[in-house]
């Protein structure tokens, strides 16, 4: 199949300008074209949010059949969206504004736990699609949708969500526990016939790309014509085809979108396809009223209180991973602590000031701080299980303990071995008090989970408790609490 780059060909140098801010000088008919505008795994990048508004209601003047799509993860990630009240308002507040058409369901929009997503989802002007997940009666997610466009197009939407092992979306199962979720890959078939009542069929999901390109793969030839993905924050700058369909994805937070173009045939069929990334930039044209409520948001001023100093900063994960448990072992009277890596959203924390915004930013997903008691064979377990099934071998930052991970050649592990912060091995005939959140302690395998304790307060909380105590933050420059090394065969 020949595709012809249509945006590069007709409308490159002109849209180069007025994503530059400037204006647009002639017009460009829709005729038989379909543009898509989608972004994916915004994490509330409320930042930019003014420029992107300025970029779509420039593309809608120049294409007014425009979509506007987004592929899921749009909560969790900027404090001023997380702990608004309601919780993720916001982000809902400026999507209905910019005027979206659909959003699949990302594993991020259940951090708002059933009655935020609930509230959410019937406050939005647009709606939530997932095909393989079942609705309720208070969330009636579609599993597909039909739209027309204003040059008279049909546009069908599918909508897939990625599940794990555990048979649920990269999600605090407590968070989804209501809900019924199917394998993606079984889910999809029984809509495909929709294909025969619409122009364009497409799929928009929260699945990731490798798994986008195992579904274009899978699906018969000729009945889809593009994939809107996201999960994997894959920034896809180069057209990416496979069976014939093209996939796209716009990397996260908001730093780009990507613009389709399908242009259909007589028969009102897709015979030419094009996509391109857009940065959005900060510092462009904002769109005005979106720039206001966005400073209205970030005006709060109990986010930019500061609760400590720190003199040379915290300058990578794993330091930040150790301030996380440090905090969670002192205000539980915990043995040790622990907190797995995707607990730890932000990279580093610059030398000065920590704020309210540094701890949120940090740790936005409210869990609740729990304690266990377990034995060292049980943590010996945590640890091995989250390394190769929970975590991408990445390893847990701990508190109190030196860990040791043996990998084989391939990055398989090997063995863990686990020491006190003394460099001694722990008791084997003992248990041992140990904090860690509640996402944790449900997702990690350790034993009899009807142990774990609650104790009544929430991460953020323990860490804005445990900086307030002592107002200047570790130095952990010197700090080796983890270390990997692979096994000579």
């Amino acid at each position: 199949m020949k595709h012809i780059n249509i945006l590069t060909l007709i409308t490159g140098a002109l849209l180069t300008l007025l994503l530059a801010g400037c204006g647009v000088s002639s017009h460009h008919k829709s005729g038989n074209h379909i543009r898509i505008l989608s972004v994916n795994d915004m994490h509330a990048g409320m930042e930019r949010m003014p420029r992107f508004a300025f970029i779509v209601d420039s593309l809608r003047r120049e294409y007014p059949e425009l979509l506007v799509l987004s592929g899921g993860d749009n909560q969790t990630g900027n404090p001023f969206n997380d702990q608004y009240d309601p919780k993720g308002w916001p982000m809902i507040e400026m999507m209905n504004a910019i005027g979206f058409d659909a959003s699949v369901v990302g594993n991020h929009e259940f951090d708002t736990g059933r009655e935020g997503f609930a509230y959410l989802a019937s406050h939005a002007t647009f709606p939530f699609l997932c095909a393989n997940m079942e609705p309720t009666a208070d969330l009636p997610i579609r599993p597909r949708m039909t739209l027309r466009t204003k040059n008279g197009y049909t546009v069908g939407i599918i909508s897939l969500l990625f599940i794990n092992e555990l048979g649920i979306p990269d999600s605090h199962p407590d968070k989804v526990r209501p809900f019924t979720f199917h394998d993606p890959m079984e889910s999809y078939e029984r809509y495909l016939g929709m294909r025969d009542s619409v122009d364009v069929l497409l799929f928009l999901n929260h699945y990731g790309v490798l798994h986008d390109q195992a579904l274009a793969k899978a699906l018969p030839t000729g009945v889809v014509d593009l994939i809107v993905g996201g999960h994997s924050h894959t920034k896809i700058d180069k057209e990416l085809y496979e069976n014939g369909i093209l996939i796209t994805q716009a990397g996260s937070k908001l730093h780009y979108c990507t613009l389709t173009d399908l242009t259909l045939g007589p028969d009102r069929r897709v015979i030419a396809r094009s996509s391109r990334l857009i940065p959005i930039e900060e510092g462009g044209k904002d769109q005005p009223a979106m720039r206001a409520l966005v400073d209205k948001i970030f005006a709060n001023p109990e986010m930019h209180k500061a609760l400590a100093t720190t003199e040379i900063g915290l300058l990578s994960k794993e330091e930040l991973g150790y301030l996380m448990t440090d905090a969670f072992r002192e205000v539980t009277g915990a043995d040790f602590a622990l907190t797995n890596p995707g607990g730890i959203r932000i990279d580093s924390i610059a030398p000065g000031s920590i704020s309210m915004l540094d701890v949120y930013t940090l740790d936005p997903f409210s869990n609740q701080m729990m304690t266990v008691e377990l034995t060292p064979a049980e943590l010996h377990r945590l640890f091995e299980s989250g390394f190769d099934q929970l975590d991408d071998r990445r390893p847990i930052v701990p508190s109190g303990l030196h860990v040791t991970y043996a990998l084989r050649a391939d990055g398989t592990l090997e063995g863990v071995t686990i020491l006190d912060d003394n460099d001694q091995p722990l008791d084997a005939d003992r248990t041992y008090k140990v904090a860690l959140s509640s996402y944790a302690a449900s997702v990690y395998s350790f034993g009899d989970k009807s142990r774990v304790k609650d104790e009544h307060q929430t991460t953020e909380e323990a860490i804005i408790a445990y900086l307030s105590r002592h107002r200047v933050a570790p130095d952990y420059s010197e700090e080796h609490r983890i270390t990997l090394f692979t096994v000579e065969e």
